[in-house]
C-alpha cells in the first residue's frame, strides 16, 4: 500500500471551497441615557455634600474622643516618684531646720550587774597553732585483683556468633559506628540483663527501634556457658562494630 503524496493533499486542501458563515443580525442602537433635571441635579449634590460634612464632623468628634482619652490615660500615668521625691525632700529640709540625731542614752556605771557575783579574770583567746601535721607511718594494703572469668571467652565467641542477626538492626545507615554494651551475665541459667548501650567515637545515637532490635538479638536466645556451680552474676562489657 502506497502512501498519498503530501504536496497533492496540501493542494487538495487549498482548493477546497470554504463553508460560508451565517450572517449575524446586526447590533441593536445604544439605549440614550435620560437627561437629569437640573433643579434634582442640585439636590442630589447638596445631599452629597451633607452626608460628606456629616461623616466629616462624625470623624472629627472621634478622632477628639481618642484625643480625651489619651489625656486622661497620660494623668493616670503620671510617675508616683515625684511624689516620693518630694517627701524626701521636705524631710531633709526639716531635718536642715532642727537636730535630727537620735537622744543617746546616758552610759551605765561600773560595777557587777544586778544577778551576777564577782567579775571573772579575763581568759587570752588561745593561741593557733602554725605547721604541719607530721606524718605517720601506715601499713601497705596491696589491692588484690579480682580473678579472671573463665567463660568470658565462651561468651564473647557466642555473641560474635550473632553478627548477622545484628546487622539486620543496622540495614540503611548510611555511616559505620561502634557501640559499648554493658550487661549483668548469669552463668547457670545463660540469660542477660541491665543492658547498657553506649555510642563510641562520635557514632551516631540508636533509635528506638534500632536499641529494641540490638537487645533482642543480644537477649534470645540464653548463652550456654559452663561455669562452676554457685558462681553469682558477672558484669561484662563488649565493643560491638556495625
Amino acid at each position: 500500500m502506497s502512501l498519498p503524496d503530501p504536496e497533492a493533499l496540501k493542494a487538495r486542501l487549498r482548493n477546497r471551497p470554504m463553508p460560508k458563515l451565517p450572517e449575524l443580525p446586526p447590533l441593536p442602537p445604544a439605549p440614550e441615557m435620560p437627561k437629569l433635571d437640573p433643579a434634582r441635579r442640585a439636590a442630589l449634590m447638596a445631599s452629597q455634600q451633607a452626608a460628606s460634612a456629616r461623616m466629616r464632623t462624625q470623624l472629627q468628634a472621634r478622632m477628639d474622643g481618642v484625643k480625651g482619652e489619651r489625656r486622661t490615660e497620660e494623668k493616670r500615668r503620671r510617675p508616683w516618684w515625684l511624689l516620693v521625691l518630694l517627701l524626701l525632700l521636705l524631710a531633709a529640709i526639716v531635718c536642715c531646720m532642727g537636730p535630727c540625731e537620735p537622744e543617746v542614752a546616758p552610759p551605765l556605771e561600773d560595777g557587777p550587774a544586778e544577778g551576777q557575783g564577782e567579775p571573772t579574770e579575763f581568759v587570752p583567746p588561745p593561741v593557733p597553732i602554725e605547721g604541719r601535721v607530721k606524718p605517720k607511718p601506715r601499713p601497705a594494703f596491696p589491692a588484690l585483683k579480682p580473678a579472671p572469668v573463665p567463660w568470658l571467652a565462651s561468651f564473647r565467641m557466642q555473641v560474635a556468633a550473632r553478627s548477622t542477626r545484628l546487622s539486620g538492626c543496622f540495614v540503611g545507615t548510611t555511616r559505620p559506628g561502634v557501640l559499648r554494651w554493658t550487661a549483668l551475665v548469669e552463668p547457670e541459667t545463660g540469660r542477660v540483663s541491665d543492658h547498657e548501650l553506649e555510642p563510641v567515637l562520635q557514632s551516631d545515637s540508636l533509635s528506638g527501634e534500632q536499641r529494641d532490635c540490638v537487645l533482642g538479638v543480644l537477649e534470645t536466645p540464653g548463652y550456654r556457658i559452663d561455669s562452676e556451680e554457685g558462681m553469682g552474676p558477672s558484669r561484662v562489657g563488649m565493643v560491638i562494630e556495625f
